[in-house]
């Protein structure tokens, strides 16, 4: 008996996998997200908590990784942001009260 052996198919390489990375602009557009989902009512209140938590531990983060310069001109931008968005806030509700 005569037993035939046939060279085993070696295993072919597995294609690479990408590494994924994540940069700083990535967890910025994470934090406005969620204020994005809190503005719009999208949490329910006993998810406030861990949502907030993780909230304040990505802009510490931010805050801590972004360049001073680039800090500046970001704070400068988002009082903008911040003084527009309460003026139409007052203006919605000085139209509900007339």
């Amino acid at each position: 008996m005569e037993t035939s052996t046939s060279p085993s198919p070696s295993p072919s390489p597995s294609p690479e996998i990408a590494k994924a990375t994540l940069s700083i602009a990535d967890l910025q557009m994470v934090i406005n997200i969620i204020e994005t989902c809190s503005k719009r009512g999208a949490f329910k209140p006993h998810e406030f908590e861990p949502v907030g938590k993780l909230f304040n531990h990505l802009s510490l983060f931010v805050k801590q990784h972004i360049p001073l310069d680039e800090s500046n001109s970001n704070s400068e931008t988002e009082e903008v942001v911040d003084s527009s968005t309460d003026e139409s806030q007052v203006n919605s509700v000085n139209n509900k009260t007339l």
